[in-house]
């Protein structure tokens, strides 16, 4: 499941966000999710948006991944999905 929990101090208040399971494992993943994430929050979305977007985003790029003929062993083709994040 790619999604993410979080806990608010100043609300006392857990946060989880989940969407759909995707049967694979990429490396980097962890690093597109983080970076995509601060983005966000530097763009002036609160922690619980950039929580969601970023999750949303690697899910999306392990997808487009995951139909790319070639497969890229290393790591997911975030390079294709740059757009879709952009414009979004």
């Amino acid at each position: 499941m790619t999604g993410v929990m979080g806990y608010d101090v100043k609300t006392k208040e857990y946060y989880t966000y989940q969407n759909r399971r995707i049967n694979a494992v990429y490396h980097g993943t962890g690093d597109l999710f983080s970076s995509v994430f601060v983005g966000s929050m530097l763009k002036g979305k609160d922690w619980r948006d950039a929580a969601r977007i970023a999750a949303d985003y690697t899910a999306h790029t392990i997808e487009v991944t995951l139909q790319n003929p070639k497969k890229p062993w290393y790591g997911v083709d975030f390079e294709a999905t740059l757009p879709d994040l952009i414009n979004s």
